[in-house]
């Protein structure tokens, strides 16, 4: 397991040394490489509004006000505490982080006592003020692991992963090291290289100082300036560094300047993990970072909606502006969840957005594009995607995927739960747009979705199930003048929509009944329809207990 222990200060200038990058960035960019489990943030000399904010991402933190090289010692202390066989990132402030840096920190481990992912540019220097590089290069080994070769090197920064073991071994030996008010770290790792430590970076650094110069290669571009406000806090606004498709940091400027976190995606997910793996593998692939939980409903099965509800609640309280809803079997394009961040962004009075859902066999077939008539009827548009390439209201978003604004959440609560399998969909878009908000198609984010695997029934309990759900939406929606009004008249009239709750009502009677006398999905259904109690044959002795 690896531990992240991330030191911050910010009662300085918020600003790094490339004094357009601001430690708000560094965090960020953190939190959307590594995530938040298992971190432990030490807020040394930090505002109470920072404090306050870092305590929305975890609630592991440790105020403190002692200084860069005590910090250190204090932070090193936490690390001792851990499972000796465990691993540990211990992290300044000042960083950019790659995607995938955990993956190199795990393997450099399995081959090295400590592991920087900072490649320093004076090792590459002629003439160095580093004394153990001579012509513009130090003497070391190259290795190699699965994912990337490596490098022996001569010293690092307080940024650094190692075994907790290690650390154990080692505190004794950094201590005097830390005793002026910047540690000595140039000097500290020599001595312990010379006790026969090894330390390794990857060839590129995967992760850059954000000191005079950075890491070579790391970046995808010339650094650009970029246009910040109050970066004095880390708690202020600042441009945004996000993830591209190819890996490499790249800072960009979100709208109003304010950083955009990464977008939590909520799977629900049941027996098929083969669609699962095609569904993460697209999510990992996002151009803005994402943060992946899956409910696994195999052993404990909770249905859709409340894995749904326990994926929001697991989110709300955390710096996040979007939530993703996601079914595992909706793969979307590498920058789907970009572009509907971007629509979200610019039009804030959606709460709900959903992309095209394209046909798995054929990519320029649309199967979904806004819903018509909703549950019961659960009508779609379809069609030609160059024929549904614009963005547009729709009446109701599709569960596949939908992107909610936060705040809206917050405003009109999560999906209601006496829905439990299918409908809360509908539902939630209606009581979102009864409440003001609007629901929105966003053409340009697409995904393939596996549409049509749960239409054939196999399973008498999950058909009673959605009997309940549609009673529940009938009785809650369709008899009532307000949802007229937000069908724009097409659902049915109040007289139909009593019909079709009583029919609801009598067939999940029916179920009751067949259930109770062990009968077979087979034996009680014909083509899709619900046979009624007189055209079966009596039940057996043997099959059952008489009704």
């Amino acid at each position: 397991m690896l531990h992240k222990i991330f030191r911050i200060c910010d009662l300085r200038d918020g600003r790094t040394k490339i004094s357009h990058i601001t430690k708000r960035q560094c965090f960020e960019n953190f939190v959307a490489v590594f995530g938040t489990d298992n971190l432990t943030v030490v807020a040394d000399n930090c505002r109470p509004e920072t404090v306050e904010y870092l305590r929305g991402l975890t609630d592991q933190i440790h105020q403190a006000a002692l200084g860069n090289a005590a910090s250190f010692l204090y932070a090193l202390k936490l690390a001792g505490n851990l499972p000796q066989d465990d691993a540990v990132y211990l992290v300044e402030d000042d960083y950019l982080h790659q995607a995938g840096a955990e993956t190199f920190l795990e393997e450099g481990l399995e081959r090295a006592d400590y592991v920087s992912l900072y490649d320093h540019p004076d090792k590459y220097a002629d003439p160095s003020p580093n004394p153990l590089v001579k012509d513009g290069a130090e003497t070391c080994r190259v290795l190699m692991t699965r994912s990337t070769h490596w490098k022996q090197t001569n010293s690092t920064t307080m940024t650094f992963a190692a075994r907790v073991r290690t650390l154990r071994e080692d505190a004794a030996i950094m201590g005097p090291y830390c005793r002026a008010a910047v540690p000595a770290d140039f000097f500290m790792f020599r001595d312990l290289l010379k006790r026969g430590r090894t330390l390794i970076t990857p060839i590129p650094g995967r992760a850059t100082h954000c000191d005079h110069y950075p890491t070579p290669f790391i970046f995808d571009g010339p650094i650009p300036e970029v246009e910040t406000r109050d970066a004095g806090a880390i708690g202020g606004t600042a441009a945004a560094p996000v993830q591209t498709a190819k890996g490499a940091v790249r800072l960009g400027n979100a709208p109003g300047g304010r950083f955009r976190a990464p977008v939590p995606v909520i799977i629900p997910f049941f027996k098929r993990q083969d669609q699962l793996n095609q569904c993460l593998a697209a999510l990992k692939g996002q151009t803005w970072p994402v943060e992946i939980f899956v409910r696994d409903n195999t052993d404990d099965n909770v249905y859709f909606t409340a894995a749904i509800n326990e994926g929001l609640t697991r989110f709300l309280d955390r710096p996040v502006d979007y939530l993703l809803m996601l079914n595992q079997d909706m793969y979307l394009a590498p920058d789907a969840v970009e572009r509907m961040v971007a629509f979200m962004d610019a039009h804030p009075r959606c709460g709900i957005g959903a992309p095209l859902q394209l046909d798995a066999t054929n990519s320029q077939t649309v199967i979904w594009a806004g819903g018509f008539e909703a549950f019961p009827a659960g009508r779609h548009q379809v069609g030609n995607v160059a024929d549904l390439d614009h963005d547009a209201p729709i009446l109701w978003a599709n569960g596949a995927c939908m992107i909610l604004r936060k705040t809206m959440v917050r405003q009109i609560g999560l999906l209601d739960p006496a829905m439990v399998f299918i409908g809360s969909d509908s539902d939630y878009s209606f009581t979102a747009r009864s409440r003001g908000w609007e629901v929105w198609r966003i053409a340009s984010a697409r995904g393939v979705h596996e549409h049509g695997a749960s239409g054939k029934i196999s399973d008498l309990g999950i058909e009673a199930i959605k009997l309940d759900d549609l009673i529940h939406f009938g009785r809650k929606w369709l008899t009532g003048g307000l949802y007229q009004t937000l069908a724009h008249g097409k659902d049915p009239s109040a007289e139909q929509a009593g019909a079709i709750v009583t029919q609801a009502e009598q067939a999940r009677g029916w179920l009751k009944r067949y259930m109770a006398e062990g009968r077979c999905a087979e034996e009680v259904v014909d083509g899709g329809r619900l046979r009624r109690p007189e055209e079966l044959a009596p039940v057996t002795a043997a099959k059952g207990t008489l009704p």
